[in-house]
């Protein structure tokens, strides 16, 4: 799979790569094992992410609704040649996710808006 169309009532809508569509993974109930990996001290860290478990809770902030999103997922880092702060590896996966899911996100504002 490359990407995807998403159809609403009957009607196609845009095509979404699968690099756009990345922060789904998070956000689906079937996901079973996805990779991620960052960059640290010029080192690639890959990690496999398994069964993520998912709350988004709406909230009106000035007339405008926002949404809390709470992702709780364990994982396994597949290599690491040197010592590096385990809870700074932590919060840059955190960051990673939290990117995908932003960057999902206003992609779908962005092309469904156009409609």
């Amino acid at each position: 799979m490359d990407g995807a169309f998403i159809i609403y009532y009957k009607v196609s809508q845009p095509w979404f790569s699968e690099k756009e569509l990345s922060g789904l993974r998070w956000l689906t109930k079937r996901t079973n094992k996805t990779p991620v990996n960052i960059t640290m001290n010029n080192q690639d860290i890959y990690a496999s992410f398994s069964h993520p478990a998912h709350k988004v809770k709406p909230v009106l902030k000035d007339g405008k609704y926002k949404f809390d999103i709470e992702i709780d997922v364990s994982g396994k880092i597949l290599g690491l040649d040197t010592q590096i702060d385990i809870d700074k590896i932590k919060r840059k996966f955190e960051s990673q996710i939290k990117k995908e899911i932003l960057s999902t996100f206003k992609i779908g504002l962005q092309r469904t808006r156009t409609l």
